[in-house]
């Protein structure tokens, strides 16, 4: 029997991919983004790469999608906010395959919460890009 890997790019390329995010607090009704946030958010009292970790044990590889010997890469990316939450999980590009796709955004959904960032002792919304490969071997 075939096995399959998901892989994230995090391993490839780095954390920095991830963390490249912008970072928005409102100041007086309006969004203002930050360059560099002083607090990065961080899951489950660890890292970026530990969301990385969490994600890969949670996401089932599609048996549609194992069938057909399908694969590909998604990127997406979602929103950390001022209560840890994540919001705003949007698919930036995706595999391809609509089950891969949908798989990949239901586990990012269903994500615990984050603490959240902070910029000059301010929580703030912080946005991340996260890439996600199905591969079958």
């Amino acid at each position: 029997m075939k096995t399959f890997r998901i892989l994230s790019l995090l391993s490839v390329i780095g954390i920095s991919l991830l963390l490249s995010g912008n970072a928005f607090a409102q100041e007086k009704g309006q969004s203002k983004s930050y360059d560099e946030v002083e607090i990065k958010p961080t899951f489950q009292g660890g890292s970026a790469q530990d969301f990385a970790v969490w994600t890969m044990g949670q996401i089932k590889y599609p048996e549609e999608a194992k069938k057909a010997k399908i694969g590909g890469r998604a990127y997406v990316s979602f929103v950390i906010d001022t209560e840890g939450k994540v919001v705003d999980v949007r698919l930036l590009r995706g595999t391809g395959h609509e089950s891969l796709d949908n798989e990949v955004l239901r586990v990012v959904k269903s994500s615990p919460d984050w603490t959240p960032g902070e910029v000059k002792g301010e929580k703030v919304k912080v946005t991340f890009v996260f890439p996600v490969i199905f591969k079958l071997d």
